[in-house]
């Protein structure tokens, strides 16, 4: 895979944009870009179309990279996409798994999470929520016509988001591997 080729080069700490990167970032960052290449392969073998979104693709042009002080990559996919991507990610993987709340996983954030079932991440920090690395997939839906129904899928989505953060007693998405 690519990521292993160059995992020695990118472990370096570093500064970017006047920020320093330690080396447990840069693990977060590695262990979620062999994630992410585990996403594009299921999508290139079952023609699955996705866009980087929200801060990857702004620290994709602004930085070449991440954002020095974001911790996770965000991806995009059309309904028909995302719905086959999830039917099949699961099958074909034993050490991945995606989860979100249309597979009833009591999962309640408004998007989907690929995870790598071999790590451990701690959100916001080590006395956080434990979870696995993870890439967040977000599904893009066409709007409803309906002003009501717009107010409606709105409203669903922020009852979701405000549910999980007081189950899980987290607010924000920055981690740490142990």
């Amino acid at each position: 895979m690519l990521c292993e080729k160059y995992k020695e080069q990118f472990l370096q700490p570093e500064v970017r944009c006047d920020t320093y990167i330690g080396i447990e970032m840069k693990q977060v960052w590695f262990a979620e870009m062999q994630l992410l290449e585990k996403f594009i392969d299921i999508c290139n073998k079952h023609g699955l179309s996705y866009q980087l979104v929200g801060g990857s693709l702004l620290g994709a042009i602004r930085h070449k990279g991440f954002i020095p002080w974001d911790d996770d990559i965000d991806i995009g996919m059309l309904r028909p996409d995302f719905d086959r991507f999830m039917n099949i990610f699961n099958q074909a993987n034993g050490r991945y798994k995606f989860i979100c709340r249309e597979l009833g996983n009591s999962f309640y954030y408004p998007y989907g999470k690929v995870l790598d079932t071999e790590t451990v991440l701690y959100e916001p920090d080590e006395n956080g929520m434990k979870i696995s690395v993870n890439i967040d997939v977000f599904v893009y839906d066409n709007a409803p016509e309906s002003n009501q129904k717009v107010a409606e899928m709105y409203k669903l989505r922020d009852w979701y988001t405000k549910l999980n953060a007081v189950q899980n007693g987290v607010v924000g998405t920055h981690g740490i591997i142990k």
